[in-house]
């Protein structure tokens, strides 16, 4: 490999020597220094000692021969990504075919860019943390079905709809699990099973996992143990008008729904107050 290295470099213009104060290639024009490592594979090794080399040189190269399909091999591409966090060059060569190919040129590498490029997947990593209630998982671990904020929030439903024999989307809902009518309709564990339009039961692997997880679930329900007892403790009436209101305007949101609601608690009074006020807005806007 060092004749194709030695070659290459002298064509653009370097003078090049082998074995400097333990640098296996050095290349230098003016006052860039080059310093490349040969060896016959990559590996650890090779990784320290090139970033040692950066201590000396201006650029740093690591010369190896060329892998067989390395272009789909995913490895390479990991290997490639910590070629470039690195700062070093990769050169494949082939002294049978007396090739050569520069793969990768170092470069100093931008963090802040590459950080604002990942910025969604951060994002998404604080949003499962801060989603979670358990800490059931050890790191390092592999093959083990992992403790998600996902499953956490399926566990809570199984819960409720052993509670209930059958359960609405709403009620999941109701209760601060914002993905219940995802979680029941796309039945990712295969625990629920659809009684009617909108009605939802448990399977024998719901029954099952239900057992499985027994003892977490006083951790995971601590919260809705609390807000079914206050939704239970709502004057009967209180709780017949939001269903009223539900039913009747399916499609409005929350906030929506919340102003509605606060319309029907106004006295005669304000109501007919407000109604003035409209009239003479409407007045004054013909005028």
């Amino acid at each position: 490999m060092y004749d194709l290295v030695r070659d290459h470099f002298t064509d653009l213009g370097y003078r090049v020597q082998g074995e400097v104060k333990s640098c296996d290639v050095t290349a230098l024009k003016e006052d860039l220094l080059i310093i490349l490592e040969l060896k016959k594979s990559l590996s650890m090794e090779l990784l320290i000692q090139a970033v040692k080399r950066q201590r000396l040189g201006d650029l740093t190269y690591i010369c190896i021969p060329k892998p067989k399909n390395y272009m789909k091999n995913r490895k390479f591409q990991e290997i490639l990504y910590l070629l470039k966090r690195l700062s070093l060059g990769l050169i494949f060569c082939e002294p049978d075919r007396q090739f050569i190919e520069v793969i990768l040129h170092p470069e100093d590498y931008n963090l802040e860019r590459s950080k604002k490029i990942n910025k969604k997947h951060r994002e998404q990593i604080i949003s499962e943390m801060q989603a979670r209630t358990t800490s059931l998982n050890k790191g390092g671990s592999r093959g083990r079905k992992l403790m998600t904020a996902y499953r956490e929030d399926a566990i809570r439903l199984l819960w409720i709809c052993s509670r209930r024999e059958t359960m609405a989307p709403r009620d999941g809902v109701k209760l601060g699990i914002v993905k219940t009518p995802a979680i029941l309709r796309d039945n990712h564990y295969g625990w629920f099973h659809k009684v009617e339009r909108g009605c939802y039961g448990l399977t024998e692997s719901g029954h099952k996992a239900l057992a499985d997880y027994d003892q977490i679930l006083p951790e995971l329900t601590q919260d809705l143990l609390l807000q079914d007892q206050t939704t239970q403790d709502l004057p009967q009436d209180q709780m017949t008008q939001d269903q009223t209101i539900r039913d009747l305007h399916p499609d409005q949101t929350t906030q929506e729904i919340s102003s509605r609601q606060l319309s029907l608690t106004k006295s005669p009074e304000q109501a007919s107050a407000k109604q003035t006020r409209r009239t003479k807005a409407s007045k004054a806007n013909k005028g």
